[in-house]
């Protein structure tokens, strides 16, 4: 943060002083303001689009349509289904097993949400 200092030695010195620490002050606090605002708006467009594109479709189609159009990136092996490196055989196996071994111990399960 920036702290205006008010000399007090001389008074028109003083004052040009004042002066141009608040035209500072003020410069850079509206320039930062300026930022953070495009950023949110930016951020709030980027999300109200996505809602608008995946509105009225079902889970399955849209996330079949994220994966068809690889909007969380591609897979390095070139398989179709990709989320980042949790999606990776050597990160997922452990989880894979235990969903796995959990549906074995309950049969009544006949969905998964996984978050």
């Amino acid at each position: 943060m920036y702290k205006l200092e008010f000399l007090n030695s001389d008074r028109r010195k003083d004052k040009a002083s004042q002066m141009s620490a608040w035209i500072n002050w003020l410069q850079f606090g509206w320039s930062k303001n300026w930022r953070i605002q495009r950023k949110e708006r930016r951020r709030r467009a980027k999300f109200e689009q996505a809602q608008a594109e995946f509105r009225g479709l079902s889970i399955q189609q849209a996330f079949e349509q994220i994966y068809a159009k690889r909007e969380w990136g591609a897979a390095p092996d070139g398989s179709p289904f990709w989320s980042g490196n949790g999606s990776r055989a050597d990160q997922s196996l452990t989880y894979e097993e235990y969903v796995v071994n959990l549906l074995e111990r309950h049969p009544a399960f006949t969905s998964i949400v996984d978050v």
